[in-house]
Formats: C-alpha cells, structure tokens, sequence
C-alpha cells in the first residue's frame, strides 16, 4: 500500500502489487495547471508492475470559483488529462456516473480494447482546508490488475465540504438563470 500526504491532515490511499517498481519522476508526463490560478501539482507518481501499469497525480487549486453542478467540468477536464498521461491503446471509455456524498464526488471510467475491460480511471474531488481548497487526484492504470488498484483509491484524513458560491458566482449563477428564463424582458 502506497499513503503519500497531500496536505495537512489529509492522503491518498493506493494499493499497488509487492512487484511495483516506481517510475522515475522525468517518465512521468507533465501535467499542466497554468490554466487554473493557484492551481499546483502536489503529487506525481508512476508505477510498473507485471500485470499493471498506474499512474496516479493530484492537484489543489482554490475553489473561490465553486459552484454546484461544476464538478462534472472539473472531472471531464480531469479524464482528458488522465487518458493522455496513461497513454493506454484504448477504443473507447465508458463514464461511470459522478457520485457526491458529504462533499466528495466520485467517479470511475472503464477503457475498452474490443470488447474486453483495459483499463481504468479513478477521479476523487474533495475540499480541505479552512479556505476549502479543491483537491483532485486521479489514478490510471492499464492491465490485469487495474480493477483491484482503482478500487482501492481512496483519500482519507480532515476533509470540508464544498465552500457555498462566491458574491460573483451567484450573480452569475442568478442571472443566467433569469435569462434562461426569460426573467428581466418586457412583455411584447
């Protein structure tokens, strides 16, 4: 079992077989969060075992821009950096459905070669911290043991809910609304 802390009070959980060798830091593929102020990388880690390959990053960004709903943005944009760092021969991915509980949101995608199970991803979303921060991890992982690796993904320790919307997010969020619904037009 692999515990790596990814802030005060808080870690990620993964299991990898006792024949995982680990990926030298420059094998693994950069990811990129200039696009996200604030946003960093606090972990990178690669693992080769004889039926499995993982790959596991996570990143913390602050969430004043939080909004429900938004997490299936965070994850979609989540998956496409996942697939490019795993860099797995697969056809297809089939999403499993996002699952939020107590302020976690959970979701797993299956990769298909032909008809048969190739790999996995697993993206965890949790807050810490008194500012609520987000923090993201997703694990990857191509071959035959990838069922029991992904299962075993787990962040544990001191974890906050989602911070409510900013001042400017509700206003956002309000006047789309009130456009979609044809609120603040005069009557014909």
């Amino acid at each position: 079992m692999i515990e790596v802390v990814l802030a005060p009070g808080v870690k990620l959980r993964l299991t990898v077989g006792p024949a995982a060798t680990e990926e030298a830091d420059s094998a693994l593929p950069v990811v990129d969060v200039s696009a996200v102020p604030g946003a960093r990388v606090v972990m990178r880690r690669g693992f080769t075992m004889p039926e499995a390959h993982v790959r596991a990053a996570c990143v913390t960004a602050p969430a004043d821009r939080w909004a429900p709903g938004i997490e299936e943005l965070v994850l979609g944009r989540a998956t496409g950096l996942a697939i490019g760092g795993l860099g797995a021969k697969i056809d297809r991915w089939e999403p499993g459905a996002i699952r939020a509980e107590g302020g976690r949101f959970e979701q797993t995608l299956t990769g298909r070669a032909g008809e048969r199970e190739a790999a996995w991803i697993r993206h965890e979303l949790v807050f810490v911290g008194s500012d609520h921060d987000a923090l993201l991890c997703s694990v990857g992982c191509e071959g035959a043991a990838c069922r029991e690796v992904v299962s075993s993904v787990a962040i544990e320790g001191t974890l906050v809910g989602p911070p409510p919307p900013s001042l400017l997010v509700q206003a956002v969020l309000w006047g789309s609304g009130a456009a979609l619904s044809g609120g603040g037009r005069r009557g014909n």
